[in-house]
This record gives C-alpha cells, structure tokens and sequence, in this order.
C-alpha cells in the first residue's frame, strides 16, 4: 500500500492560515493585539500553534480581518478539530490543559530556572530525544499526535531562544541523566552535543549536579520556575507527572522551589566543569562499541 500522506495538525493549519491572513492585510501582530486588547505574544502563540484559540477570539479575529464566506468556514472548522483533538491529550477529556498554560507563561517569563533528574529537560532536547521518551510512556500516543506534541515543543523552543532579548536559563542536570542511553548512542551523542551547544547561548547557565553531591535538596523531582517583569505575573512552579502538570502559584510554595534550586545550583559543578563532564559523556559515545551514524 502507498504511504499514508503526512497531514498538518489542525492548529498548526490553522495558525499558518491566521498568520497569511494577517499579512496580507499588512497588519502587525503588535497592530493587531493592540485593536483587540491582547498581548502580542498571544498573536504570535496563536499563530506558531503554542496556544489554541477559543471561538470568541477567532470570530473576533476574523472580523478584524475582514474574513468572509466562503473562506471562514474552513477556519472555523479547522479550530473546532484542533480543540477536539487537543481533548485527547487527557484521561477521559476532563483534566486542563495545564500544560498549555504552562507554555504561555514560559514564552513570557523574563528567568526560567530548571532542575531535571531523570531527562534532558524539555527545552534542550532535540526531536529524536523527544520522540524516544514519548514512546516509552506508559500510554503511547498515536504517530500523528506523536508528531504533533514533539513539533510543538520545537516551536516552543525557538518561541524562547529566538526571544529578543532571550529571558535569563538557568539549567540544573543531574548527572544520572548524560548516562541513561535513550534513543542509542548516536542519538544520546547529538543530545548532549545539543546542551553544549545551547550552553553557549546568550544569558545561559547549565551546571551538572554531580553524583558526588550525595542526598540534596531536590532528590523529590524536577521543577521548573517561572519569574517575570516586575508588576506583570507572580512567579510560579510547574511540576510535571504521569496525569499531566501542576502549577504552584503560592508565593511561599515558589519560595521553598527557589531555596530548593539555589541548593542544588550551589551544589553542582561550575558550568565551565560543566561543559567538560557533558563534552567527556559525549565522547565516550564514540568509538568501536558505539558506531555514529
């Protein structure tokens, strides 16, 4: 039988489709979140399929473009799938998309500071690192949400990396996680080749949690905390699990996370020492016993 044709997401679709429009009625996103009193990097979340987009804005969206039958139809469809299939990234259709939200405010926050001790964190990884651990879920999705999920942690990436000016990371990596093999040697290779990389990047901090750390302040799991511009968004904790996330807002919740990073930050090698302990993982991924591709 031939392949099956690879069909674009519908919020992807659907944001390419919001993005052309607004372009060819010469409107800036900065324009455009001015008229309808929202933030511009809500336009540019829509647009990059970060963040799905609820019927009232998209009629409100449409209006202001001027966007009519029989064009608006096949737009208005196309949202109604991608909030369908969004339902069936959760148990029974009923938990929020916490995770969502959660990419919202990181594509805003002025630090993100990250501890992971299991995972290269969601930020550095790269699409076949992401695609192995997806695969080992207890409940693997389907190829085509499969392909959709890891896409949009590529965006997510660019949304932050590309970010002018970037916001101040500050990641923590323990060092269990530049040993365990996912995706073979090859793959775990350019994985780690990938943290140097981002390593160098402007306002960026990677430190490895060495094992001779012994018992430390984070041994209950990774977190990632989110701060902002003064008088925007409180800083906030988001914990990942199997059932889906959960973000801490309590301002004595984010300061036991913050005491808890500043902990294991203290604790961990300089990034300088760092980059030596992942460049040394990443050699040792070379050689007789583990063929590159």
């Amino acid at each position: 039988m031939p392949a099956r044709a690879k069909q674009t997401p519908p919020r992807h679709q659907l944001g390419r489709d919001l993005r052309l429009i607004r372009e060819q009625r010469h409107l800036t996103a900065a324009a455009v979140a001015a008229t309808l009193g929202w933030s511009e990097s809500k336009i540019s979340r829509i647009e990059t399929a970060l963040a799905a987009i609820s019927a009232n804005d998209l009629t409100r969206l449409l209006d202001l473009y001027e966007v009519n039958e029989p064009r608006r139809a096949p737009l208005i469809e196309l949202a109604a799938q991608a909030r369908q299939r969004r339902r069936r990234f959760h148990t029974g259709g009923t938990l929020p998309d916490v995770y969502e939200k959660y990419t919202e405010f990181e594509a805003e926050a002025a630090t993100i500071s990250v501890y992971c001790n299991t995972v290269i964190p969601g930020l550095l990884q790269t699409p076949e690192y992401a695609k192995s651990i997806a695969a080992a879920a207890p409940a693997p999705e389907d190829e085509e949400l499969l392909s959709e999920r890891i896409s949009v942690r590529m965006v997510r990436q660019a949304a932050v990396f590309t970010r002018q000016p970037p916001p101040a990371l500050h990641i923590v990596i323990d060092e269990a996680v530049l040993s365990r093999m996912i995706g073979g040697p090859s793959a775990m290779r350019r994985q780690l080749l990938r943290v140097l990389e981002v390593s160098e990047a402007p306002r960026t901090t990677v430190q490895i949690l060495p094992f001779t750390s012994g018992a430390h302040a984070a041994l209950s799991g990774p977190f990632v905390i989110l701060t902002f511009e003064p008088d925007t968004v409180p800083a906030q904790v988001y914990c990942d699990g199997l059932t889906g996330g959960v973000i801490h807002k309590n301002p004595d919740d984010v300061e036991l996370y913050r005491r808890c990073f500043n902990s294991v930050a203290n604790g961990a090698l300089d990034p300088f020492e760092s980059a030596d302990m992942i460049g040394r993982a990443a050699d040792r991924l070379v050689g007789p016993n583990h063929p590159t591709e």
